[in-house]
């Protein structure tokens, strides 16, 4: 390996880039290596001579692959050929696993090359705390509210499982469920990391794994941890070592991750985390913090204040998951910060209290090991943010009050465009990676890249755009009813029958698997609960009542399930053959106007005297489109439908842009013809 990696253990030898495409060939060197499991496929050569290319030439490039492209090793192939150290940057932590457990070593025998040091790096809070879980068995550590006390049982899986681990990654412990509130007690994130002062640093798996990350061939990571690490905090550890190339799967949702990534935050969690951990770490280092005590009780009036400004000025709040998000503009900001001021300065008094000593400490603290420091790092930083919220408005940035999944709501701000802050640290002349590879199945309009350019701050690149390998016209089916209604806009059963009545009948034509997608939780529960007092035989499964992985485990097993879920079963899932043999999506799936962030720029494009209908609106609803009508072709022998419960794709103006967004695929108002299609996939089965 050279560049960037050198010191590493690719071996060296003559540019092979040329010689890629070969590499796919029936008879090529992946083909005797996968023997009957793997089919040629032209688009994937295509895309890996490509990305062979923009490595040669230090290129950005864009390649939207079509489910069944093979985009995976087609861009790993060429990056390991390449010799030089490779950052691949996924959007969910499955396919890290997979990409380490499966692919990458794949490929690698595929090449020939001799065993490569990869390194699956994820977020801290993944991994085991040691000092941390030291503390809570001795009773030194308070847990995070509600939590409860921890079980016996539990405690004695983990301990047996800390002493055996080499990774500490909870992904490896079995017995206890990846959701047990206590696992996020003793991970690796949070307040409580004393980083080199820690006197378990040696044992640290953070660490270990950062330090195996530095001298790695291939790191595998998300997308969050790796915009983490190109723009890590003043005075942090570096996240991820210098290397030359970046491959970004799944690429469509970077713009999503950038923006939680950029924002700052301000929330109830956060400021009780801080308390808690402030008590822990002054029990522990026998010190006293001036109004240290006090930081619950000053926190929380704040908060109160924050849900009282959404219920009594921004229009009132539902209860519980329905609470909607508020944008505070300009117009509202200076009444938003006259109605908290008395709260906010009460928080920032008792801070203020603190700060003397707290800064005092970090700056002459000699001895290696004292908890109070990242304590008080961690505070000082929440309260810098407080500051700059409060502060007069920024017209590039989106304040906005949003409420977790208990209703409680934070303070934050978030850009109204990631596209220049991408532009600067991630694709301009000084990215940190000589050659960029962004890939997803939707990346492109029907108009090309540009719009993913543009929300992405990508200036100069190269552009790839490969069809799907398999034959839509023959395997899938678009069904849009006759004589639907509107999308209904109430509550009442008698505004849902008509759907309802569609969803009973569609599931009915089937004996294979159905995902129900929703374009809300709302409707999502109502649907769930009104088609199951009707269907009976078949096994309802409700997002939420279960962790995602378990929900697909289990729609894979009883091979006809029915799988009510949200926008985030839309992407990422994969299901081939009959278990899932029909995508039903209850409508367009635009994105919600209230959604401030969202509703923020779509004004600043309206200002700019363009249309945000047409210019992000339609954009985002055909990708959204595709996602989801990609979960349902997963390979050649697959058939099924997707069936859209509303019309405006073919009585709208815009329907056309949404159509020419997915495969070539018939089109029925009939629900005779899906029997007739789902029965001859029953035929050849």
């Amino acid at each position: 390996m050279t560049d960037a990696a050198s010191g590493g253990r690719i071996p060296s030898g003559p540019d092979r880039h040329s010689g890629v495409g070969a590499l796919f060939a029936p008879g090529g060197a992946i083909a005797r290596t996968l023997g009957g499991t793997f089919e040629p496929r032209p688009g994937q050569a295509r895309m890996a001579e490509a990305v062979a290319d923009a490595i040669a030439g230090e290129q950005v490039l864009l390649v939207e692959a079509g489910t069944g492209t093979g985009k995976t090793f087609a861009y790993i192939a060429p990056g390991l050929m390449a010799r030089k150290r490779m950052v691949i940057a996924t959007g969910t932590r499955a396919l890290q696993d997979q990409l380490v457990g499966k692919d990458l070593p794949q490929i690698t025998a595929a090449l020939g090359l001799p065993a490569l040091a990869v390194v699956n790096l994820k977020g801290a809070s993944n991994y085991l705390c040691k000092f941390k879980f030291a503390q809570l068995r001795t009773g030194q550590l308070e847990l995070e509210m509600g939590t409860g006390r921890p079980n016996s049982l539990v405690l004695r899986q983990i301990g047996e499982w800390s002493e055996e681990t080499a990774t500490g990654d909870f992904a490896e412990l079995t017995g206890v469920s990846p959701d047990d509130p206590l696992l996020s007690s003793i991970d690796g994130s949070g307040d409580m990391c004393h980083g080199q002062r820690c006197e378990l640093y040696s044992e640290c798996h953070v660490t270990k794994v950062r330090r195996e990350a530095a001298e790695a061939d291939v790191i595998v990571t998300n997308q969050a941890l790796y915009l983490a690490g190109i723009s890590p905090q003043p005075g942090a550890e570096p996240l991820l070592p210098a290397h030359d190339l970046a491959v970004i799967d799944e690429a469509h949702q970077l713009e999503g991750f950038a923006s939680s990534a950029f924002s700052i935050e301000v929330s109830r969690s956060r400021w009780r985390r801080i308390a808690r951990n402030l008590r822990t770490a002054s029990q522990l280092s026998g010190t006293r913090i001036p109004a240290g005590g006090g930081l619950d009780n000053a926190a929380d009036p704040f908060f109160n204040r924050l849900e009282r400004y959404v219920r009594d000025v921004a229009g009132g709040a539902d209860d519980g998951p329905y609470r909607r998000q508020v944008v505070i503009d300009a117009a509202a900001h200076e009444g938003f910060v006259g109605f908290i001021s008395e709260a906010a300065a009460g928080l920032i008094s008792t801070i203020d209290a603190m700060k003397r000593s707290l800064e005092e400490r970090i700056e002459t603290e000699n001895s290696q090991f004292d908890p109070l420091i990242p304590v008080a790092s961690n505070l000082l930083a929440q309260h810098e943010a407080l500051h700059r919220l409060l502060d007069d408005p920024d017209p590039e940035w989106v304040l906005h009050l949003q409420p977790d999944r208990q209703g409680r709501y934070a303070l934050l701000s978030t850009p109204l465009s990631v596209g220049p802050i991408l532009e600067a640290q991630m694709f301009g002349p000084t990215r940190p990676a000589t050659a960029v590879t962004l890939t997803s199945a939707t990346l492109a309009t029907a108009h090309g890249f540009g719009f993913t350019r543009e929300r992405l701050g990508i200036g100069e690149a190269d552009e790839l755009a490969l069809e799907s390998p398999f034959d839509h016209e023959r395997q899938a089916l678009l069904y849009v009813p006759r004589d639907l209604p509107p999308p209904a806009v109430g509550d009442e059963r008698g505004a849902l029958a008509p759907v309802v009545d569609q969803i009973v009948d569609l599931i009915s034509a089937s004996d294979g698997g159905v995902f129900v997608l929703c374009t809300s939780r709302r409707r999502m529960l109502q649907y769930h609960e009104l088609v199951a007092e009707r269907a009976a035989g078949r096994t309802f499964l409700l997002q939420g009542r279960a962790s995602p992985a378990a929900l697909i485990s289990r729609f894979r097993r009883e091979r006809n399930a029915v799988l009510f879920a949200t926008k985030s079963f839309w992407q990422g899932v994969d299901i081939p053959g009959r278990a899932l043999s029909m995508v039903i999506v209850d409508r367009l799936p635009f994105p919600s106007p209230a959604e401030p962030v969202f509703a923020a720029r779509c004004r600043a494009i309206d200002a700019e005297g363009r249309s945000s209908f047409i210019a992000l609106s339609l954009p985002l609803a055909a990708m959204d489109l595709k996602q989801g009508f990609g979960r349902l072709i997963r390979s050649r022998r697959d058939r099924g439908v997707l069936a859209l419960l509303e019309d405006r794709i073919l009585t709208r103006r815009y329907g056309r842009f949404l159509l020419d967004a997915l495969p070539a695929v018939p089109v029925t108002r009939e629900i005779s013809k899906v029997r007739a299609h789902l029965a001859r996939t029953r035929g050849q089965s």
